[in-house]
């Protein structure tokens, strides 16, 4: 394992990008060589989590908004939706940990324009399931766990195939499944469809 075994020093970043890849590089994850990372105009998707950077937040649930848009992004696309979403606070050294599941149907709604427009208007409840100041050696080892050590079975939260999303899902079934017929991706075994 390349990860690197150490808290994070407070720093005061001008640029996110800058903090976004110190912040990788001290986890060790391999933005640079690994193309499922940096996908999707995300900040990062990495082992069952999404990411979302910012230099300083005021603001929790407007950043959670943002991060929940990309997610609902994900799901129309066909594409897995993260276990969780991990909203950094590169100045204070501050992850905030929320179950994508906790936020189910705000992901499965569809959402108009840019991911980081409108988001004042989320109105939920927001209570991450940990804060983690990771400039601290127990907390950043704990916020190491979520990067690096889940298993890969909850990686993933289950969604609901709908009318917003049934072409992408079976776009990507076809994609991975390319001799599967209509009645393979709709479950039907009556030879009918």
């Amino acid at each position: 394992n390349n990860r690197k075994k150490i808290k994070m020093a407070k720093m005061h970043y001008e640029v996110e990008r800058t903090g976004q890849m110190d912040f990788f590089d001290n986890y060790g994850i391999d933005y640079q060589n690994d193309n499922s990372i940096l996908v999707d105009n995300t900040d990062g998707i990495y082992q069952g989590n999404i990411l979302e950077f910012k230099l300083n937040i005021s603001n929790l649930g407007k950043v959670l908004f943002q991060a929940i848009k990309y997610l609902s992004h994900l799901r129309i696309n066909g594409e897995d939706v993260p276990a969780r979403i991990l909203l950094v606070d590169l100045n204070a050294t501050r992850a905030y940990v929320f179950n994508s599941s906790d936020y189910l149907a705000d992901i499965e709604q569809v959402y108009v324009g840019g991911a980081s427009k409108h988001n004042d208007k989320f109105d939920k409840t927001v209570k991450p399931i940990k804060v983690l100041d990771y400039s601290k050696m127990v907390d950043s080892d704990q916020l190491s766990q979520y990067l690096l050590r889940t298993p890969i079975s909850q990686w993933y939260t289950p969604v609901h195939i709908d009318e917003n999303d049934i072409v992408g899902w079976a776009n990507r079934y076809y994609r991975e499944v390319p001799n599967a017929t209509k009645g393979d991706f709709l479950g039907d075994d009556s030879g009918q469809v």
